[in-house]
């Protein structure tokens, strides 16, 4: 049963240099175009979509889209779907595109959770990413959409940028902290091929931090966010209790989901299924069918299962997994035994987790597994 509903914006004002998501800058009129087409593939899925949970908006830039296509959007979800079971409704956000209007159109539509693509507070970090924003502009968006009534804030950061100092980071914690976000998510910059920053690394334009800098900068994080009453949920992820992202824990937790829109994925029926990735194929597949479906990924269950809840810092129910998959998961993966020796897994009764340790060497065990 599909529980939760992705919707991907691939537009963006420019092309940041670490992001190798399904992006784009629009030409004029594609995204009015993009719009027409989306709302013409949630129609498609209407039958799928009798019992959603969350809606997440993601991208690209969602807000990059004028109000008036927004609008739009909103209303083609509010009057076309159920949405009486719906718990939370997030979109991401760029700080610099948040007004009072805006805001208020989201609380206006039921949204109540944005997430915005903070990343940093330091001008030359900001500039090095390639960000369209400004440190101010955080602050005044925040305010923005607490004024519109938007309770649940989520501001993501990177760390481990080159160039980035623990003092960097000091400033950019205390400033999130000052912002009193409800929840926070603290990713290792992780160089993608395809990306303007991989290629920029090939030509030897920056050096990387060392890895022992970045343990550190890991360490801080967790560590003054502990303090500040924020708990570590996942590798990356930490919240007030009670505002977990509950669309993301129902991906980790293996649920279903149904992604529309250029390059989304849909994990339901025991299929992953894949959108097309360009702007022409997707809107062509959309004329024809009805749906951007372009192809199938073979889909692994029991191995996403163990990957995904690990990455959660309760770990995985050893008992769910026997029960779902009819094996015990030693035995379906005795390579989780040498990392219990190591001291990178523990077991606490029936769960299954990553030590301290565990959670900073995480690819570690991954990498043995799969």
């Amino acid at each position: 049963m599909i529980e939760g509903l992705y919707i991907h914006i691939p537009f963006c004002h420019q092309i940041c240099r670490y992001c190798d998501f399904v992006k784009m800058v629009p030409q004029k009129g594609m995204p009015s175009i993009y719009v027409e087409h989306l709302i013409r593939e949630l129609e498609s899925n209407i039958p799928l979509l009798t019992n959603l949970k969350t809606i997440y908006f993601g991208g690209g830039t969602p807000t990059l889209l004028d109000q008036s296509l927004l609008a739009r959007l909103f209303e083609a979800i509010s009057h076309r779907l159920n949405l009486s079971l719906l718990e939370e409704y997030t979109i991401e956000a760029n700080p610099n595109d948040i007004t009072k209007t805006l805001g208020a159109m989201f609380v206006q539509h039921g949204i109540n959770r944005v997430s915005l693509g903070v990343q940093t507070f330091s001008p030359h970090l900001l500039t090095f990413l390639g960000r369209t924003h400004r440190p101010d502009d955080i602050g005044r968006a925040i305010q923005e959409l607490r004024a519109s009534g938007i309770k649940n804030i989520n501001i993501d950061l990177i760390y481990g940028i080159p160039g980035q100092s623990i003092q960097d980071l000091k400033m950019d914690l205390n400033q999130v902290l000052g912002c009193h976000p409800q929840h926070i998510s603290a990713y290792n910059l992780i160089l993608e091929e395809k990306t303007i920053l991989y290629h920029a690394y090939q030509n030897q334009q920056f050096e990387l931090l060392d890895d022992e800098l970045e343990l550190e900068m890991s360490d801080l994080i967790e560590s003054t966010l502990l303090e500040a009453g924020y708990h570590r949920y996942e590798i990356s992820n930490y919240a007030l209790p009670g505002y977990e992202s509950k669309h993301n824990l129902l991906v980790w937790n293996l649920e279903e989901y149904l992604g529309i829109g250029m390059g989304s994925h849909s994990q339901y029926q025991r299929k992953r299924l894949v959108n097309h990735t360009t702007f022409s194929s997707y809107i062509a597949a959309i004329d024809e069918i009805g749906l951007g479906f372009a192809h199938e990924e073979p889909y692994e269950p029991e191995i996403e299962f163990v990957m995904l809840g690990l990455r959660k810092t309760a770990g995985i129910d050893v008992d769910r997994f026997e029960t779902l998959f009819g094996q015990p998961i030693f035995q379906r993966f005795p390579e989780l035994k040498h990392h219990l020796a190591t001291g990178l897994l523990e077991k606490k009764g029936r769960q299954l987790q990553l030590t301290k340790q565990g959670l900073d060497l995480a690819n570690q065990v991954f990498v043995t597994l799969f």
